[in-house]
């Protein structure tokens, strides 16, 4: 009798662990998302890859004949003339170059002695910077007319383009003919080429 009892009392507990639902199971799935940003600078609005404009001078000779005395006189402080324009760049570390050609009467190909066809100057670039340690800088870049090619540089490993208007401003100054030289009649073209690339 004491077996049959233990018998059932085994089978009762069977029974009971059998009634007991098994433990919760979830499980997790992970989605990545990719993407990229292409390395860029461009024009604001519409990212363009072109800036610029004209601008005029008017009577670059005093009565004399000789340079007007505005243009010898101007400075990097107070140049000749300046523009701004907005531009974005993805990235830090962006290149920079800026070219200054004379400006050269487009008539006349050869001046004679105690006269000039042709005014010197120097260009320059200057660039708002930020950057996540330093803050905020400006990047100044000069190129003189008188020397052939182009004067580069770079915005620096953690040195963007601010993200504001008018972070590029182009100016001329320190304009010049030689001593006593009369300025030949005619139209006078000259040329600031500036590029901004990305790295």
């Amino acid at each position: 009798m004491q077996r049959l009892f233990a018998v059932a009392a085994a089978s009762g507990l069977l029974l009971a662990a059998s009634a007991v639902p098994a433990a919760a199971q979830s499980t997790t799935g992970t989605i990545v998302i990719n993407g990229s940003v292409s390395a860029r600078c461009g024009t604001t609005p519409g990212n363009g890859s072109t800036f610029g404009e004209t601008v005029g001078l008017g009577e670059l000779a005093n009565a004399n004949g000789l340079l007007e005395t505005a243009l010898s006189g101007s400075s990097a402080v107070a140049p000749a003339f300046s523009r701004s324009y907005s531009l974005t760049c993805t990235g830090s570390n962006f290149g920079v170059s800026i070219e200054a050609q004379t400006l050269g009467n487009t008539t006349v190909a050869t001046a004679p002695a105690g006269y000039t066809r042709a005014a010197e100057f120097t260009g320059r670039v200057s660039l708002d910077l930020v950057s996540p340690a330093a803050g905020t800088s400006t990047l100044n870049l000069d190129d003189s007319s008188s020397v052939a090619g182009a004067t580069t540089a770079s915005a620096g490993p953690s040195n963007f383009l601010a993200n504001s208007t008018a972070n590029l401003r182009a100016s001329a100054y320190g304009f010049a003919t030689p001593t006593g030289a009369i300025m030949v009649a005619g139209p006078y073209q000259g040329r600031i080429i500036i590029t901004v690339s990305p790295t």
